[in-house]
């Protein structure tokens, strides 16, 4: 199943494994079918597919029920550049919010019964993430990678900021969530927020960039479904003192 399919069902997602805070085995990653089908492939073309510009998307808060999560764009974008043969590792650009960017260098293992994505400090051989990791396809040339971690299960995404994902003008219109939260994106770079002006914006890959009326900034974090034409949007804060949370925004017909 693809990861638009996987989203499209507004799934609430599981981790790996059902022991809390247990490292995940192999054998238990080869028991998901988010990974099993995969596993091949990626071995086959993981390698060549691997560097590219990426938003990053993982379990967060949902907005409407914060007893639940959601897939959602976080703050980071990834960038991974070319394989270098000669260190067997990939340079890596960690982007927080368009400002605080971080270096760093990553592996992609594919030794053991299912490939492992691994990322390090410049200059340190302490692993800072794990996680079994498979090339997705989704159509002919697209594709995503679906990551779990060894250490706990927790789930991500990469998504490349591709067209495919986020083609021409995917952030415009008018948008309404199941709690009745609105959102207005138009052509002339306002924001509304309940039919409000709330601003004005810049997109940046998958970033709104918003700049209130008396000047402070905002951002917010997008994942589109063009086959179901609906947003996840991940804000820094939310209603009754919430910190970063996320909804789905279906478009409003007039």
């Amino acid at each position: 199943m693809s990861v638009k399919k996987i989203i499209s069902a507004f799934f609430f997602l599981m981790l790996l494994t059902t022991a809390a805070n247990a490292k995940v085995t192999e054998q238990e990653a080869l028991n998901d079918e988010r990974i099993a089908p995969y596993v091949e492939l990626t071995k086959q073309s993981g390698k060549d597919f691997l560097p590219g510009r990426y938003a990053h998307v993982k379990e967060i808060l949902s907005r409407v029920n914060p007893a639940e999560k959601i897939l959602a764009a976080s703050s980071l974008i990834i960038e991974i550049g070319k394989f270098d043969s000669k260190n067997k590792t990939y340079p890596v650009k960690f982007d927080f919010y368009g400002e605080n960017l971080i270096s760093r260098y990553m592996t992609l293992n594919f030794s053991g019964a299912v490939p492992v994505m691994r990322t390090y400090e410049l200059g340190s051989n302490i692993t800072l993430t794990e996680d079994f990791a498979v090339l997705v396809p989704e159509n002919e040339n697209e594709y995503s990678w679906f990551l779990g971690s060894t250490e706990n299960g927790d789930v991500h995404y990469l998504f490349p900021l591709s067209e495919y994902w986020f083609p021409k003008n995917w952030h415009l219109g008018k948008w309404i969530a199941s709690d009745e939260s609105e959102l207005e994106l138009d052509s002339d770079g306002i924001i509304y927020a309940q039919g409000k002006v709330f601003g004005t914006y810049e997109i940046s890959d998958n970033r709104v960039l918003v700049k209130t009326p008396d000047g402070k900034k905002d951002s917010a974090y997008c994942v589109y479904n063009a086959d179901e034409d609906y947003l996840v949007v991940t804000f820094t804060s939310g209603p009754n003192g919430m910190d970063e949370n996320a909804a789905v925004f279906l478009r409003k017909n007039e």
